[in-house]
């Protein structure tokens, strides 16, 4: 790897709690987070998965003590991928593979808390470890520690779930394959009072996702404004993509090959892009990683 070429790989990802989202050719691959200790890296078990092939749950490094700066943590964190082979080989995967090898690490978190553990409640309560100790990585909101509630989230899921709208007496009004196009129909219903959003769950049971979906609405319309006001020269088009497994909604130029923002639909989670901050950021990244001989200019 060249250090001078790393630019225009690397864009940091600034996230609502804090964080910091490094994307490595428009592939997340860090995470650093600010603690008591200083700045903490993490790797993004996908990209070990894909990268180095990694068992998410035993070869993948952490970081043992926190840097002075977000840019060092950043550095500590791509020397250590480099060590395990990253960003030396170019990878062409087909579309939907990032999103197919995010279930599989979650369904494997399955598995592996069932053999390491002696019952299923205590194999319930190690997947949810599991899974927030991946926090920023995978969403999962469940709160529930019932055993019913394990058993469900253990078990292997097969199908596409349903979104439903239902009236007040519980009937069926619409149904859809998306929650995107469920609160697309239940906004244009002139009188929704009463109605609601429900998600299929297993055992015949509905979930009312209603409440979910209006504050993802919410903090979409924030951030199609957060975009417009980083920009306000700009006569952007906000269009929706679905492109390798990811359902976003890119803020776009006509005429301009770039984006101007980018909203998650699944994380319900935006991101504005701001190319000056954006650069600056970029150098800083680049002289904590001069201070490593393994980024050295090749001759």
């Amino acid at each position: 790897m060249q250090l001078e070429q790393i630019h225009k790989y690397l864009h940091l990802n600034k996230q609502a709690n804090g964080n910091v989202e490094v994307m490595y050719a428009g592939q997340p691959c860090l995470i650093v987070s600010e603690g008591l200790m200083g700045s903490i890296w993490r790797i993004n078990p996908v990209f070990a998965k894909l990268v180095y092939g990694a068992n998410v749950w035993e070869d993948i490094p952490q970081c043992m003590a926190g840097l002075d700066t977000t840019e060092d943590a950043i550095a500590e964190g791509l020397t250590k991928l480099y060590d395990l082979g990253a960003f030396q080989k170019e990878y062409d995967f087909p579309e939907d593979t990032y999103a197919a090898t995010m279930k599989e690490i979650q369904e494997s978190a399955k598995t592996y808390s069932l053999v390491k553990t002696a019952n299923l409640f205590e194999a319930y309560v190690m997947y949810k470890s599991l899974l927030q100790g991946l926090q920023g990585f995978v969403s999962e909101r469940e709160n529930d520690r019932s055993e019913f509630t394990a058993n469900q989230k253990l078990t292997p899921t097969t199908g596409t779930k349903k979104i439903k709208i239902k009236n007040s007496a519980g009937q069926v009004v619409s149904t859809h394959d998306t929650e995107t196009e469920a609160m697309a129909h239940y906004k244009s219903i002139p009188s929704n009072t009463g109605m609601k959003i429900v998600r299929e769950e297993t055992e015949g049971t509905d979930a009312d996702i209603t409440a979910q979906l209006m504050e993802s609405d919410v903090a979409y319309t924030k951030w199609e404004q957060d975009v417009k006001t980083a920009h306000p020269d700009k006569d952007l088009k906000f269009k929706g993509r679905v492109e390798k497994g990811m359902d976003t909604v890119s803020a776009e130029l006509t005429g301009v090959d770039r984006s101007f923002g980018v909203w998650d639909q699944t994380t319900s989670k935006g991101t504005v892009f701001t190319p000056e901050k954006e650069a600056e950021e970029d150098n800083k990244v680049q002289a904590a990683l001069k201070k490593d001989k393994t980024f050295s200019t090749k001759k």
